[in-house]
């Protein structure tokens, strides 16, 4: 015998739930578990007729199928959104301690007070309302995503670029504008020149590592951009062993880059600044020069 397929019937029960939300769900962008725990404060609410209800995590995990982490990060990322209304309720025990009750749920069926990702051709407007309604009124600091605290009002349309938020839309344009910045800086200026001596050199590419970029950094934080191509290129020469056994890697190169700019400087070190580190290595370096 077959297994029986399901028949859902409305005669069963059904939800009584107005066509506006329901169209207003279809023009958001909620993550999957979002939306699942939405739907399910929806079934133990309105599908029992009623606005709001109380209502555990183990209820929502057991209609979602979802994890209590899962469902708890969830319902905090709803209420931020400001897509449903969570009223905390305590009470005095027999010890005369507060306890913590059972939240009252339910869906905020205002959907224009929702602050989430839509696609309408209306937005415009509806942005206007947004902002009269949370900025001027001083609470859209409580509002938006529930991992950084901050509003995720986007078009979807125009891709993220597009941020309606005027606090993100600044930092975005302040985090494009730093890297384009940043794209020739002293530390990418080093990399290239190294990759292409090394290249030429030897006759093969130099594989950097994410070590050897926090190494470099650190050389770069010690010694100006021109004095480290100096120390460089006086390494990518060297004789020893253990530079060479080593195939000339950045780890070596920020071993020996003091005692290279100890030798090159001379024994007073002129009039530049030394760090903590050059002076160490100084020490070591009286004691026992090292041949490079």
């Amino acid at each position: 015998m077959g297994r029986l397929m399901a028949d859902p019937q409305v005669e069963n029960g059904h939800i009584k739930i107005a066509n506006e939300i329901i169209e207003a769900l279809c023009k958001i962008k909620l993550r999957s578990s979002d939306r699942r725990v939405f739907d399910a404060i929806m079934r133990k609410t309105y599908g029992f007729n009623k606005k709001a209800d109380r209502l555990s995590i183990g209820q929502i995990m057991s209609s979602t199928g979802l994890s209590r982490r899962a469902v708890i990060y969830s319902m905090k990322n709803l209420q931020a959104k400001n897509m449903i209304v969570v009223q905390r309720n305590k009470k005095m025990n027999a010890k005369m301690k507060v306890e913590n009750e059972i939240n009252m749920v339910g869906i905020q069926k205002d959907h224009d007070k929702w602050v989430v990702q839509r696609n309408d051709d209306g937005y415009d407007k509806l942005l206007e309302r947004q902002r009269d309604n949370y900025e001027n009124k001083g609470s859209a600091k409580n509002r938006g995503s529930a991992k950084n605290g901050k509003k995720v009002v986007q078009r979807m349309d125009g891709g993220s670029a597009n941020c309606l938020h005027p606090q993100k839309t600044l930092q975005k344009t302040i985090t494009k504008d730093t890297m384009r910045r940043d794209k020739k800086s002293d530390h990418s200026r080093f990399v290239e020149w190294y990759y292409n001596i090394y290249m030429e050199k030897f006759g093969v590419k130099y594989k950097f590592t994410g070590k050897d970029a926090k190494l470099i950094q650190g050389l770069l934080n010690d010694y100006p951009l021109e004095e480290l191509k100096k120390i460089a290129g006086i390494y990518l020469n060297s004789k020893d062993d253990f530079v060479i056994n080593s195939g000339y890697s950045i780890g070596v190169l920020n071993l020996r880059a003091n005692a290279i700019a100890i030798k090159e400087r001379g024994s007073d070190g002129g009039n530049q600044r030394r760090s903590w580190r050059e002076k160490k290595a100084l020490k070591e370096h009286r004691r026992s020069p090292r041949d490079i």
